[in-house]
């Protein structure tokens, strides 16, 4: 939504940092409550991220380690889990998601039609090497 509402007003999109301290600021309404929230979730990202592939792949969105992924890489990545899961919240749910494997290839070539830029033939690779019969693992 916070995407949809930057395109429209022809402003570039934010980072997940900028888009968490903007939500934190006007959730707690201050800088500083703000700035706490950031540096416990900061915190607890940095305690388990060697232990949950989710939580690495949310620390390397933010930054914080590993080689990072660029905000293409968020707003791709974003994309596909708001079509995958018909915009239904969460978009990751604590249990594993898996998909229909013809769904999911789909889903990345419509991904990459709004995304011609990057190559898709690594992500398909990717896709294809996590399918498991009929179905995809999004983790």
């Amino acid at each position: 939504l916070c995407d949809e509402v930057d395109d429209r007003s022809k402003l570039g999109r934010q980072t997940l940092p900028e888009f968490l301290y903007d939500y934190h600021l006007e959730s707690l309404g201050g800088p500083q409550l703000a700035e706490e929230a950031l540096v416990s979730l900061i915190c607890n990202v940095r305690t388990y991220d060697t232990s949950n592939l989710r939580i690495r792949m949310f620390s390397r969105f933010l930054n914080l380690g590993g080689q990072p992924y660029p905000l293409e890489a968020l707003n791709i990545f974003l994309g596909a889990l708001v079509k995958i899961q018909n915009g239904q919240l969460p978009l990751m749910p604590n249990h594993d998601i898996h998909v229909n494997a013809v769904r999911g290839m789909r889903v990345i070539e419509y991904i990459f039609a709004q995304a011609p830029h990057v190559v898709r033939a690594k992500v398909l690779l990717e896709a294809e090497k996590k399918a498991t019969g009929k179905h995809i693992d999004l983790d």
